[in-house]
């Protein structure tokens, strides 16, 4: 029996709605997919943005610290509230370090020395490495010292520690193993210091040595694999610095004061206002008298009466001239030797000579650039130093690795002498080229989302040495793990 034609048609339309509302119902979940997956996106760009901004949070975190008082930078660390320092600083300071959910910040060595013995966050003091600029003016001073520093590096040959100095010299005459300007194809030796670190992986030799020793990866174009240069760079980049600097301030964060200033009113008045008496009239005496013969017998700098009407005659030309001095002055138709507080004295040096230097200078200069941390530098960076052998090095390590927490006054240099490791007058020769603890400081800052694996990585350095700190050196990093407490270690102070 035929059925109604009526009846096929309803049975038609039936069948055209359920595959209408399928094609709606596909057309809603592909909509609905997609706008997860675009909250997703949008999320994870989010975490990503308050990664990047914890990050660049713990670069400002550490320039306000580095812009410090060199003895106030560890209390400030401290007053972070690092409960674990594997987890990181949070961002808002009312949530308990315990917590996970907030975003935070890590700030970490690039490479860690040895020589770290806490806690904490921390960067590299760029003062532990040797300045290609005052590498070649050390060669000037010993002939061959800037080539036998270069061939301390892991992986460094002749041919590219040549290399190096000639495109960094001013001179167009090459070395011995060097190239200069005929020997280049494409690049032309720059001549001066180079605008960044990984600038010197045109030098000529660079690629051949790395191709001689690289292990075949198979690649079939025959080309160099990156990682042979990042690995190359890494190694010169932890000997190696362009911009170890550090300001003239004492340890309190004071300018120091300038012995050989033309107004002597106004030195004395900054010397007594941070020096013992005797020291203040001693120094000023020195300035209109200068040094006089050699006595033991004599007076004291108090039983003069200065007369700072008097112009200054004569400069110091290092504060180790005024240690065991004597000035002759007449006094009364006679000549008076007035013998100098700074004596040279097992039991005085330890306390005296530090508290000296620290507050006095001989250089005029705000900034002081490429000297060497002697507390923090490794035996091979020490080595290259002019005037500094194996066995002061396995001294200066021995005497680092007995320091009782701060006991022995070690903010400066002249430490060396107030101990007796050297004498006067080796330590007349190395104080030029030695600080202890610089104020530009490179660091790896990793940022963390809040609950989250997000992660933002980069590398910094930061000069602290004008006014403000300024980031000097940037570059992006790809992030790695957050690392676990034990890989910290504090370097700032």
């Amino acid at each position: 029996m035929n059925l109604p034609v009526n009846r096929q048609r309803r049975g038609t339309i039936l069948i055209v709605v359920l595959v209408v509302l399928l094609l709606i119902s596909v057309v809603a979940y592909d909509y609905m997919l997609s706008m997860q997956t675009e909250n997703l996106a949008a999320r994870s760009s989010g975490d990503q943005m308050v990664a990047r901004q914890a990050a660049w949070s713990a670069m400002d975190w550490l320039s306000a610290i580095l812009e410090a008082p060199r003895q106030q930078r560890q209390s400030l660390i401290e007053r972070s509230n690092v409960t674990d320092p594997g987890a990181g600083i949070l961002l808002d300071p009312q949530q308990p370090g315990d917590q996970v959910d907030g975003p935070r910040f890590l700030v970490t060595s690039p490479v860690r020395t040895g020589t770290e013995d806490s806690q904490g966050p921390s960067a590299r003091d760029e003062s532990t490495k040797v300045h290609l600029g005052m590498l070649i003016e050390w060669d000037k001073v010993a002939p061959g010292s800037a080539h036998e520093t270069l061939l301390r590096i892991p992986g460094m040959t002749p041919e590219v520690a040549d290399g190096i100095l000639d495109w960094i010299d001013s001179d167009s005459e090459a070395r011995a193993y060097g190239a200069e300007a005929a020997d280049y194809e494409r690049w032309q030796p720059r001549n001066r210091l180079p605008a960044n670190m990984a600038e010197l992986l045109l030098v000529r030799g660079v690629q051949e040595s790395l191709e001689n020793d690289r292990v075949q990866d198979n690649r079939p174009d025959g080309k160099k694999s990156p990682t042979d240069l990042n690995a190359t760079l890494a190694a010169w980049q932890e000997h190696l610095t362009l911009y170890s600097a550090e300001r003239n301030h004492s340890r309190n964060g004071v300018p120091r004061i300038f012995l050989n200033g033309s107004d002597l009113g106004l030195l004395y008045q900054q010397l007594v206002q941070r020096m013992p008496l005797p020291w203040a009239q001693f120094i000023v005496l020195y300035r209109q008298y200068g040094k006089g013969e050699a006595t033991t017998a004599g007076i004291s700098s108090q039983q003069i009466t200065l007369d700072l009407t008097q112009p200054a005659g004569f400069q110091i030309k290092s504060i180790l001239d005024l240690i065991d001095a004597s000035i002759e002055i007449p006094q009364e138709g006679k000549t008076v030797n007035v013998l100098s507080p700074f004596r040279s004295d097992p039991a005085l040096m330890p306390t005296q000579l530090p508290a000296l230097f620290d507050q006095a200078t001989v250089q005029e200069a705000k900034r002081v650039a490429g000297r060497i941390n002697i507390n923090a530098a490794s035996p091979g960076v020490l080595l290259a130093i002019p005037g500094m052998d194996q066995s002061l090095v396995e001294k200066i390590m021995a005497a680092r690795s007995i320091a009782d927490g701060g006991a022995l006054l070690r903010y400066h240099p002249i430490w060396l002498m107030a101990e007796g490791i050297v004498n006067q007058q080796e330590m007349r020769q190395l104080l030029p080229y030695l600080n202890a603890g610089g104020d530009v400081f490179r660091a790896d800052f990793q940022g963390q989302s809040t609950g989250t694996d997000s992660l933002y990585r980069c590398e910094a350095i930061i000069d602290a040495t004008g006014p403000s700190a300024n980031r000097v050196h940037f570059r992006e990093l790809s992030p790695i793990k957050w690392p676990r407490s034990n890989d910290f270690r504090a370097t700032t102070n």
